[in-house]
């Protein structure tokens, strides 16, 4: 059994490497100007 803290600390790890990856796509997708 995880304890209370390791489980956010995965999940907020997981959300900000999911929300980088997506912003990463945004950028390439949207040309800058």
């Amino acid at each position: 059994m995880y304890n209370f803290t390791t489980i956010v600390g995965v999940i907020l790890m997981l959300a900000f490497s999911v929300s980088m990856f997506f912003i990463d796509r945004a950028e390439k997708d949207i040309p800058k100007g």
